[in-house]
């Protein structure tokens, strides 16, 4: 709002002007912009500038003060607070509500080179290296121990024997003679070879019972052997086991002298033989008549030990 000083052509802005009405009937006006006093008899009449309006003027409790209108350095504020505390907030991405200003804050996704962090590069030397097979975690007779699964545990005795231990039953259906799982090593063209098995089986049929041979994978073999069991009437029987020069030896039947799978029978193989190839020396069982529904079963436990004799 503008007040206009009629009669001396001054116009201020409302902020700058004071006018209060004294004792004496008058209006008094104090400009703050340029520092006089003026008065008038009543509104609307002309203002005059009395200088003598000093001594009155300062009695006034509402007068206003300061310097004239416009900017004010930061300096000359008076009654100011020291410190401003500030309201509840965050600084989204740096650091919480409840926080301080004392100090500068790192994003909160950052990263800190190890070096920077007390400590870390010790607690890192210590730690497990990576584990490498057969670098420096040792394998189990060459096969890596990482990884999900068995291992089958085959071991070497200072006779020179190699043992292989059957890990888990295995049932042959409604099949002839089929590759055991765990029971096969390899052998050389030209290598001897000693092999003992300790066998427990069963059958859930007297007629599919159980047959079993040795196989080469490829080339062909010489050797004799013999088989000890049980046969269908329970009596003791042995069999002889040979290869002339084939592939594989003649089936060895020990049957299952109860169609029963939990009733086990305990089988002795001993055979030897001479590699006529580089292959995998394989043993196989399966059911001496393949019909539906028959089952024969080499049970875990069993046990093949092999070694070379030359």
């Amino acid at each position: 709002m503008l007040i206009p000083i009629k009669n001396l052509g001054i116009v201020e802005t409302y902020a700058e002007i004071a006018e209060v009405r004294g004792t004496d009937g008058y209006s008094h006006l104090f400009c703050t912009q340029n520092g006089k006093y003026y008065q008038r008899g009543v509104p609307g009449q002309g203002w005059v500038e009395v200088p003598a309006l000093q001594p009155h003027y300062d009695n006034i409790a509402d007068r206003p003060t300061g310097g004239g209108g416009g900017p004010v350095a930061w300096a000359d504020v008076t009654g100011k607070p020291s410190e401003f505390t500030p309201s509840a907030h965050s600084h989204d991405g740096y650091a919480a509500s409840s926080h301080n200003h004392d100090g500068s804050y790192a994003a909160s996704n950052h990263t800190h080179a190890i070096a920077n962090i007390t400590n870390l590069q010790t607690a890192l030397d210590g730690k497990q290296a990576s584990l490498v097979s057969g670098t420096n975690i040792k394998t189990v007779n060459g096969e890596s121990v990482l990884g999900a699964g068995n291992i089958v545990v085959s071991g070497a005795d200072p006779a020179g024997w190699t043992t292989i231990v059957k890990s888990a039953n295995q049932d042959v259906t409604d099949a002839g003679l089929t590759n055991d799982t765990d029971f096969h090593f390899t052998v050389v063209n030209g290598g001897h070879y000693a092999v003992e098995m300790d066998l427990i089986v069963s059958g859930n049929n007297a007629t599919g019972d159980y047959t079993m041979d040795f196989q080469m994978s490829t080339g062909n073999q010489r050797g004799k052997g013999t088989c000890q069991g049980l046969n269908a009437s329970n009596a003791v029987q042995n069999i002889i086991v040979t290869a002339a020069g084939v592939q594989a030896t003649t089936a060895i039947v020990t049957g299952a002298p109860t169609a029963d799978l939990n009733d086990l029978v305990f089988v002795k193989v001993s055979y030897a033989f001479t590699a006529l190839a580089d292959a995998t020396f394989q043993f196989r069982f399966g059911n001496a008549a393949a019909a539906s529904g028959r089952t024969s079963r080499t049970w875990k436990g069993s046990v093949l030990r092999h070694k070379r004799l030359d």
